[in-house]
């Protein structure tokens, strides 16, 4: 029985890795030809780091989760665990274990949920600072000039594939937190589903890092993630990579093998992309105003809407309500209403 639990938690962590949101950049790529969720998550990732999430967002997520979950006294109890140890296990923890943050966080990032999002916003920003403590503390100045590898097994679609090979030389974006392994046998385990789904290519993510290089926090996990075999490295929210050869590995399993390398403030490509991402999302706006107004840019005045809905619910001075309440006319006027 121990046995028949450990595949099916693998065979659901498998099924998680491969629904991963992955945004496609192509050389000389223009900023209003950008894959919308390569923009949502730059700015979303930086929006939330500005933000000092209040012990009260925590408690209203609580509260949110046991709703979500009225008819599935598993995660009910699951959720009471969260409530209570919260702040016994690391955060890294909490997103490694087999509870619903982990798919419930990707899941918000992969479909740009704008609700749920806000409400995870406290763990975003915890996970991010785990990480970020824990980098330090491996890559001293010995280690820091060393280059390494790790690995990521996932399956992509046909589509999602061929994409991928028409942006080589290009820059990939994981539009959240992506978990790799050191262990190259650990990441092809999670790729050769494709051989029994003709729609599926499976892909080995063979990564090149140079930890100095590194403007995205990564730290090695093992010990304090809860799979300790999986010789886990955990990359922040929104790590931006350079594509380089791609080649089939296995004709019968529709492997491929796709090579990566971090980015980091020297790729001029990538800074000049993400300065004129900032300049043309309005950097004088703050937190998630500035998302709502990101939002209607981006032709999503629905999920703007949501974000002004939430921002006028946790307002509480009449005052700061007036801009709210003239984006949020803006945005009817707009739709007709």
């Amino acid at each position: 029985m121990t046995l028949i639990c450990e595949a099916l938690k693998q065979t659901t962590r498998q099924c998680e890795q491969n629904v991963i949101s992955i945004s496609f950049v192509a050389p000389n790529k223009k900023l209003d030809q950008l894959d919308p969720s390569f923009m949502y998550t730059q700015i979303l990732k930086e929006i939330l780091l500005t933000i000092n999430f209040e012990n009260k967002y925590f408690k209203e997520f609580i509260t949110y989760c046991r709703d979500a979950f009225i008819e599935n006294q598993y995660e009910l109890d699951n959720v009471t665990k969260l409530e209570r140890d919260y702040h016994e296990q690391t955060p890294i923890w909490w997103y490694t274990c087999q509870y619903f943050l982990y798919s419930m966080l990707n899941q918000a990032l992969r479909l740009v949920d704008v609700d749920i999002i806000i409400r995870m916003g406290f763990f975003i920003n915890d996970l991010h600072r785990d990480t970020q403590r824990l980098h330090p503390e491996q890559f001293d100045d010995h280690q820091s000039g060393k280059t390494f590898t790790v690995y990521r097994g996932q399956c992509l679609s046909k589509e999602d594939f061929t994409k991928m090979t028409k942006t080589k030389g290009g820059l990939l974006s994981f539009n959240n937190f992506l978990s790799t392994s050191s262990n190259r046998d650990v990441s092809l385990f999670f790729a050769p589903q494709a051989a029994t789904n003709p729609d599926l290519v499976g892909i080995l993510f063979v990564i090149s890092i140079h930890p100095t290089d590194s403007t995205t926090p990564f730290a090695s996990v093992t010990n304090v993630s809860y799979f300790h075999t999986e010789d886990e490295v955990l990359f922040s929210m929104h790590a931006v990579f350079r594509i380089g050869d791609i080649q089939q590995i296995d004709r019968n399993n529709h492997l491929y093998q796709v090579n990566l390398t971090l980015t980091n403030d020297n790729d001029q490509v990538l800074r000049t992309l993400t300065d004129r991402i900032r300049h043309e999302t309005f950097p004088k706006s703050t937190r998630w105003y500035r998302l709502g107004q990101l939002l209607i840019k981006m032709g999503q005045s629905n999920k703007a809407q949501e974000v002004y809905e939430v921002l006028l619910h946790q307002t509480t001075h009449e005052s700061g309500k007036i801009s709210i309440y003239h984006q949020l006319g803006w945005i009817k006027r707009n739709q007709g209403k």
